[in-house]
């Protein structure tokens, strides 16, 4: 093969094997791990206060006497 010294040789998942790409790769991974914290319990802050106008709605919707009827 005809490679620039260079270069390092990419392993077998196509990455090259080299210690900053190492390092990078790593630090991107973490990052999404910390960064899958916060997205989950923002996710599951919309669906409780979707839950909650949804209740408030319908609880107030429910203690009014229906008007339309009499």
């Amino acid at each position: 093969m005809n490679q620039h010294p260079a270069e390092a040789e990419p392993s077998p998942h196509g990455i090259p094997d080299d210690p900053l790409v190492r390092r990078l790769l790593g630090s991107i991974r973490h990052a999404a791990r910390v960064l899958a914290v916060p997205m989950v319990l923002v996710i599951w802050w919309g669906v409780a206060g979707a839950v909650y106008v949804l209740y408030s709605r319908a609880s107030t919707q429910c203690s009014q006497p229906n008007t339309r009827l009499g």
